[in-house]
């Protein structure tokens, strides 16, 4: 059963009638109950699809319903306890970015990929990792050979800490519990 859902810029649902008089709005389709795609309108004009794959479905088909359009097409894979959404946007037919989002079991986004449109290789230094618990956040950023380059400490307000610096007795920090971390890979913590 298809179903749709009209939204304002705040994600509150509202009428058929009350998106048709606004300037901005999305709409929300589902599939038994399952979103399959939002469209966000700006004056009655699709400006963005957000399209959700499943495996019986090809991009090369759909490209064609969103030639004229920019679109991106995401997928999710479960691998152990860890949740892989792979992102494809496109602009008027043609590829324009490709990446990856990692999910962990807590519903924490963990690593973010990115990838050569051309050559589909990764973009080490365009990599972040994240780490959050109940007392310490950090972002963690790469250099092109894919090791840690700088950690950003999102808790306190302390100075980011650079790669090199890490083992120094003035740095505090250390990689132990943060193996996954010091490197751009691998994708999913071992």
């Amino acid at each position: 059963m298809i179903t749709t859902q009209f939204k304002d810029l705040s994600g509150n649902e509202i009428s058929k009638k009350e998106a048709e008089v606004s300037t901005q709005y999305s709409v929300e389709t589902f599939v038994d109950g399952v979103i399959k795609k939002i469209e966000q309108l700006e004056n009655g004009v699709v400006e963005i699809t957000y399209y959700h794959l499943d495996a019986s479905e090809c991009i090369n088909e759909l490209l064609l319903l969103y030639q004229d359009q920019k679109v991106l097409f995401s997928t999710i894979t479960d691998i152990g306890s860890y949740r892989i959404e792979y992102i494809f946007l496109y602009e008027k037919g043609r590829l324009t970015e490709q990446k990856k989002w990692v999910m962990n079991n807590k519903n924490q986004y963990i690593c973010l990929q990115k990838f050569d449109i051309i050559t589909g290789s990764l973009i080490n230094n365009a990599i972040e990792k994240y780490y959050k618990d109940e007392t310490s956040s950090y972002t963690f950023e790469y250099d092109q050979s894919g090791n840690c380059f700088m950690i950003h400490n999102e808790t306190d307000g302390e100075k980011d800490i650079f790669g090199w610096e890490i083992g120094n007795p003035k740095c505090s920090f250390t990689w132990n519990s943060f193996e996954y971390y010091q490197y751009s890979e691998p994708l999913l913590p071992e």
